[in-house]
């Protein structure tokens, strides 16, 4: 008996004990009441919203946005309302309560520390641009029960891979444009189409997979998708938009029914990937005193002497599918204008004494095939190729005894632009 009192005893006074950590640990720094909503801060930074109703951005609370680093919402609340939480930079987890059905615009724009949220499968929409520039927010799971996404809603967002449950019938366009780390998506078979600018600007997009629900792909739809190397557009697609493809600059392989090709215009929609080259090749025409001609393999080969204009005539079109530039023996004079703009091009072999000059980038430099930790800014008579990186230029500074002195150092490198200490050297004098 007095045994099972004392362990009692002792299992109420550590209870006592957490209690009172807990209460420590949480206590209110400020809160507030309005229209039903109550929202309180805690000395560990984290805010709850409890109540009946719409989170709504003046409550009061957006005070303390820059304070603020996880929020909990209570049963109780249904909406979180435009522009509830926008510019809380710093948080970083939020939990949303069964109760809420909606998230509405703008309701956690830019809030850029953002990287953990629990939705549950009571929403049923997501507004507009509600989670823009989330940029630390790698993953989120959309409930089946959504069944609208409002433009724009992930725009800039750091997402990597994302899949739309069946429940999803209403998306707007751009809902995932700008989100430059996703390389996976997975549409449901709920949707008929796919809007204008859902994936513009993810670059390293690579594999995207269309369900045979969609009729119709939207305008830009994948415009700048430059990671994407293949596409299957299902039988059930009859119209794909002006520019979809646009500028799916490693987009190798594209599976169509022959209707759908026959009715797309596929300049508009696919230039200038190397799937389009394909079709097209081999191209020929002038560009400005040159004439040219490409290869299915991106070769470009100039003729002529002057200046090759990298968006000049039709040539422009398919600047960006040029890997390689060959310049023949017998080229008196040549200058290509905006070299930068041949945005996949590897190498140029000049094989004139007509000097190139080339320029670099802010993450490429120009190279000698012969050695590639020099940076050129010129090239005749030899090959160039592109390497990563911005290089420095350097040169070598030489020591030599001459005349009445004698003595000898080894030869230094040395970057240019850099001051130097040139060591002591050691010269003994003859006579």
């Amino acid at each position: 008996m007095k045994k099972g009192f004392f362990t009692a005893l002792i299992l109420m006074l550590f209870a006592l004990a957490i209690a009172k950590v807990d209460v420590k640990a949480a206590n209110v720094l400020d809160s507030g009441t309005d229209e039903g909503v109550t929202w309180t801060l805690y000395d560990d930074k984290s805010m709850t919203i409890t109540g009946t109703g719409e989170i709504k951005r003046n409550l009061g609370h957006t005070k303390h946005r820059s304070l603020v680093t996880s929020i909990q919402i209570e049963n109780g609340i249904t909406s979180i309302g435009i522009g509830a939480f926008e510019y809380f930079t710093n948080i970083s987890t939020v939990t949303i309560a069964s109760s809420v059905t909606s998230i509405e615009g703008f309701a956690f724009y830019n809030c850029k520390s953002l990287s953990n949220i629990t939705m549950p499968n009571s929403i049923v929409s997501i507004g507009r641009e509600a989670f823009r520039d989330c940029s630390s927010l790698t993953n989120i799971t959309i409930p089946n029960s959504v069944t609208k996404i409002e433009g724009y809603a992930f725009l800039g967002s750091a997402l990597k891979t994302i899949s739309l449950p069946n429940s999803v019938t209403d998306l707007s366009g751009g809902v995932f444009e700008d989100c430059k780390s996703l390389s996976e998506a997975v549409l449901p078979d709920s949707l008929k189409t796919i809007p204008g600018h859902t994936f513009n600007g993810c670059e390293n997009l690579q594999k995207i997979i269309i369900p045979s629900s969609i009729t119709e792909i939207g305008y830009c739809a994948f415009h700048s998708c430059s990671s994407l190397t293949d596409v299957i557009i299902p039988d059930s697609v009859l119209t794909i938009n002006e520019k979809a493809f646009i500028y799916c600059s490693s987009l190798k392989n594209v599976s169509m029914s022959d209707q759908l090709y026959a009715n797309t215009d596929i300049d508009e929609c696919f230039s200038p990937s190397p799937w389009l080259l394909s079709k097209k090749a081999p191209l020929s025409g002038s560009n400005g005193d040159f004439t040219y001609l490409l290869d299915a393999d991106g070769t470009l080969t100039v003729y002529g002497k002057g200046t090759l204009h990298s968006n000049g005539g039709n040539l422009g079109s398919y600047m960006h599918a040029v890997k390689t530039i060959i310049i023949p023996a017998d080229t008196t004079e040549i200058k290509i204008s905006l070299l930068g703009y041949f945005s996949r091009l590897e190498k140029i072999i000049n094989n004139s004494d007509a000097v190139l000059e080339l320029s670099g980038g802010q993450d490429y430099s120009w190279c000698n095939a012969k050695d590639t930790t020099e940076p050129i800014y010129e090239i005749f008579r030899g090959t160039a190729v592109k390497v990563n990186g911005k290089l420095a230029k350097h040169y070598t500074i030489m020591f030599n005894g001459n005349k009445p002195s004698s003595g000898s150092m080894k030869s230094m490198k040395v970057e240019a632009d850099k001051s130097i200490t040139i060591p002591k050297n050691k010269i003994t004098k003859n006579g």
